[in-house]
Formats: structure tokens, C-alpha cells, sequence
């Protein structure tokens, strides 16, 4: 059993990728990246582009990041880490497992819909969003697992959830969450708060808790005239 605190153990799983220690330059660079993305995509970022930007040479860019696909991994994970502190940090005051995962689920929809870089490039490269949040985003998704196996654990280690692989259960959740972002056109109810968290009730939470999901109230179907 961790002696952690919840804090503790959510901070750790957010740093725990792409992180290099103190570097401001590195930082710069990463920053200039996610903004020159947001601005115009991926693709026609250039290297050059995102060095002006930082306010640094481009050798200075090709020294932390040889390859310009490093470059754009590491600056998809800062984005990420940041888009995941702002959901998860404000879930540690709900308590109850089942209340927390459902409103995660919620925020989770809105970072996907609402994400600049996301939405920048479904009008600039919407036939590579699908390739790049799936065939090569190994790290990506093991951020999403470490969060979400984070928080899991934190209720699995106080006997408000089950024992089981959290590992897994989040790996899960995450890959839900990676098929959203690869293609957000839906039959789930994203648009609408309180039917997406009757959707996770009754389809997401179930995994976690390992009971049935509660009983829906019958649909009233329209009289045929």
C-alpha cells in the first residue's frame, strides 16, 4: 500500500513522462511549438518556424530535439500533461469513486471537443489526426493509463473501489478516451453534460466498479399518429 498522499501520487503520474528536469530553453522551445501548432497545425510547422518563435537558433531546437517528430511528441505530451492537471487536479475533492469518474468522464469530453491544437487540426490535417493519436503515440497513451490508474488507485487503497489491475482498468479508459479524440463524430451524448454522465454511469463506470450499471429509466417512445 503507497503512503502517498492522493496529491502526491497524481502529481507523480503527471510528471512521470517527457519531463527532462529544469531546462527554461526546452521549455521555451516547447511552448513555441504548442502556440506556432495551435496557429497553423503541425504540418506546416516548420522547425525554423517554432526557433523564431522561442526566440532561439534553429541548431539550439535540433540539439534537445534531433528529430523533428521528437520535437512534436514532446510538445503533444506538455500540452497533454497540462490538459490533464486541469481536469484531474479538481477531482481530489470529490471523494466518492463513482461521482469523481463520472464528472471525469465529463471534463475529459470537453478538453477533446475544445483542445486548440485538436480543433486546429481537424481543419488543417484531418486525415492525420487519426494516425497521429494512434500509430505512434505510445507515450501519449501512457500518460492517459498513469492518470487515470492514479486516481483509481488512490479509492482502490482507501476500500472505496474493488481490488483490480488499475493498470489495466485505466488502459481501458484511456483508449475510450484516444478513440474520441481520433474520431469525435459520436452516437455518445457529448453535447449534453448530464446525458454523457448517465452514458458513463451506465457504459464506463460499470468497468471500474465491477457491478451492474443502475436501471434506466424506460424511454417514452412517440405514439404513431
Amino acid at each position: 500500500m503507497s503512503s502517498s498522499s492522493p496529491p502526491d501520487l497524481l502529481a507523480l503520474a503527471l510528471a512521470g513522462a517527457g519531463s527532462e528536469g529544469e531546462d527554461p530553453v526546452r521549455d521555451r522551445i516547447l511552448d513555441a511549438a504548442v502556440e506556432q501548432f495551435q496557429a497553423i497545425g503541425i504540418r506546416r510547422a516548420s522547425v525554423g518556424d517554432i526557433a523564431r518563435r522561442a526566440g532561439v537558433g534553429r541548431m539550439t531546437v535540433y540539439r534537445r530535439f534531433p528529430q523533428r517528430d521528437e520535437l512534436i511528441m514532446a510538445a503533444m505530451l506538455r500540452e497533454a500533461q497540462r490538459v490533464l492537471t486541469g481536469i484531474a487536479g479538481p477531482l481530489l475533492a470529490i471523494e466518492d469513486p463513482v461521482e469523481q469518474l463520472t464528472e471525469a468522464t465529463v471534463r475529459a469530453v470537453h478538453a477533446i471537443l475544445e483542445q486548440p491544437i485538436l480543433n486546429r487540426l481537424r481543419e488543417t490535417e484531418p486525415e492525420d489526426i487519426g494516425l497521429r493519436v494512434t500509430t505512434g503515440s505510445g507515450p501519449l497513451m501512457a500518460l492517459g493509463r498513469s492518470v487515470l490508474a492514479a486516481l483509481l488507485r488512490i479509492h482502490v487503497e482507501a476500500g472505496r473501489l474493488r481490488e483490480q489491475d488499475v493498470d489495466l482498468t485505466a488502459e481501458v479508459l484511456a483508449r475510450f478516451a484516444m478513440s474520441l479524440i481520433a474520431q469525435p463524430e459520436t452516437l455518445m451524448p457529448t453535447d449534453d453534460d448530464e446525458a454523457m454522465r448517465e452514458f458513463a454511469r451506465q457504459h464506463l463506470l460499470p468497468i471500474v466498479t465491477g457491478q451492474a450499471p443502475p436501471a434506466q429509466a424506460p424511454r417514452k417512445r412517440a405514439r404513431k399518429r
